[in-house]
């Protein structure tokens, strides 16, 4: 399981786009694609219910503009995550 929590899993997908911003669908595949664990070891979707929920609570992260049914989901440029990354999923 990666060290990482899903505040930063979330901050480097969308970092790493080309447009600096994704789909929900499109964050859940980069984090797979970097982190295979998400895609092989877990049984259960619940991560991606975890991904939902620090996309809406955390202030890093804002709605860009809507596309179709959802949002494309950017980082907001005010806000630092260095707290987040010193922090530990468990």
């Amino acid at each position: 399981r990666p060290a990482a929590n899903y505040v930063v899993l979330i901050h480097e997908a969308i970092s790493n786009s080309r447009d600096g911003k994704l789909n929900l669908q499109q964050i859940y595949s980069a984090i797979e694609r970097k982190y295979p664990y998400y895609k092989f070891k877990t049984s259960t979707t619940g991560w991606q219910s975890s991904v939902r929920h620090n996309l809406g609570q955390h202030d890093a992260f804002r709605k860009a503009e809507k596309e179709g049914k959802g949002w494309m989901w950017a980082i907001n440029p005010g806000v630092s995550i260095e707290k987040e990354r010193r922090k530990r999923n468990t």
